[in-house]
């Protein structure tokens, strides 16, 4: 048994996401750890799966790091699958187990049932529930909306509260899930850690750190996983419209991990002859996508599938103008630090871009209204929202 400060409540983390291939996820983990950072009366004990995560631990007598074990018999995740489609607490924890050592008063999960399995209180983050909107896609395919639908159903049955990133997410888990209001509780994304590590390291090392891809002296940037319901297809047509209706061909350059829609990516870019205008530089280095956002003309964010986004906020806190998806929360996000299209409308989209890829001084405008629109989604503001909504549970459930 690990022995605990008797002044101190001790809150778990359980993190489930991969380094490299969790995008968002891993990002708005690595931002509520460094929210509670300097809470003076937690102890935080943060459980991960993925060894790449090592890099990112630091030292403080107040944070403890547990690798979880990732093998376990089917048996085991049999019965453990059972009790969540029940909704009962399972009789067997397998790699889980280790989390009953700290003896954790709050955990905090990820749209997980574990606490439940484990007996311990816990909060629960739903990012989003997207695939109640397109089903048809080929990231949410029958398995994984059953498996969402029930553990999303379960969690945030027990939970002692429900974090959003908007409201609008908080109306369809109302509207979908039959969540009580009073359970929900929105708090916006914030730029991760590492934007504020670089941005002001970087000087004339911006070019240095990026000459190595060849990229042109303009360029718009997506930093995205390639999902279908990124929309890069999309924005690749608007790019091809544009070359065709105004003669001016925009170069974009995409990063982050191949996902399903990568492969079909590559031959809609052959069928166009744009190939040579969109390069996709993979999953970078923290420091190089900070240097491609300083460098980049605008952030075209295609998404037609996300509430509200990280990338969005990282645009406004480094300065990058922004033209935007138009649906969800995302014009409450961004405000006016933006220009907005319709997702689905190539056209719209198209001319979204080349407006802003054309008018400097709306370029500027933007820059100016996203760097006072940043401080809304600080880490401070992030932090002490999550200070504030663990204070409420521990308060409730503790004393």
């Amino acid at each position: 048994m690990k022995s605990k400060d008797k002044a101190m409540h001790r809150i778990g983390i359980l993190n489930t996401t991969m380094v490299s291939r969790s995008g968002g996820g891993f990002h708005y983990l690595v931002s509520l750890i460094e929210g509670l950072r300097n809470s003076i009366d937690l102890e935080i004990v943060v459980f991960y799966d993925d060894p790449a995560f090592s890099e990112f631990c630091f030292n403080s007598s107040r944070f403890k790091w547990v690798q979880i074990e990732k093998d376990e018999s089917q048996i085991t995740k049999l019965i453990r699958g059972a009790s969540t489609f029940l909704g009962v607490r399972s009789p067997i924890l397998g790699r889980y187990k280790t989390l009953l050592d700290y003896r954790i008063d709050l955990l905090i999960t990820f749209d997980s049932f574990v606490g439940v399995h484990l007996g311990i209180p816990f909060l629960s983050f739903i990012g989003d529930i997207m695939y109640k909107y397109y089903p048809k896609l080929p990231e949410y395919q029958f398995k994984d909306r059953w498996i969402r639908n029930l553990t999303t159903k379960r969690s945030t049955k027990h939970a002692e509260l429900v974090v959003v990133d908007s409201e609008q997410c908080k109306s369809d888990l109302i509207k979908f899930f039959g969540i009580p209001a009073a359970k929900l509780r929105p708090i916006h994304l914030c730029a991760p850690p590492h934007i504020f590590k670089y941005v002001n390291k970087l000087g004339m090392n911006i070019e240095e750190l990026i000459t190595k891809h060849n990229v042109p002296s303009k360029f718009i940037f997506y930093p995205a996983q390639f999902w279908s319901h990124k929309n890069h297809a999309n924005l690749v047509r608007a790019l091809d419209l544009i070359r065709q209706r105004h003669g001016v061909e925009i170069p974009a350059v995409f990063v982050g991990s191949a996902w399903e829609s990568f492969e079909s990516l590559q031959t809609l870019l052959k069928e166009l002859g744009v190939e040579r205008q969109v390069q996709c530089l993979g999953y970078l280095p923290e420091e190089e996508v900070v240097a491609l956002y300083k460098k980049a003309t605008a952030l075209v964010f295609a998404s037609f599938g996300d509430y509200t986004s990280i990338p969005l906020v990282e645009a406004m806190a480094l300065g990058t103008p922004i033209v935007c998806s138009g649906i969800f929360s995302l014009p409450e996000q961004v405000g006016d630090a933006g220009v907005f299209f319709d997702p689905f409308n190539v056209e719209d989209m198209a001319e979204a871009i080349y407006r802003v890829w054309t008018n400097e001084e709306l370029r500027q405008q933007l820059v100016t209204n996203g760097l006072k629109r940043a401080g809304e989604f600080s880490p401070e503001n992030f932090g002490s929202r999550w200070l504030a909504l663990i204070q409420e549970a521990l308060e409730y459930r503790i004393g």
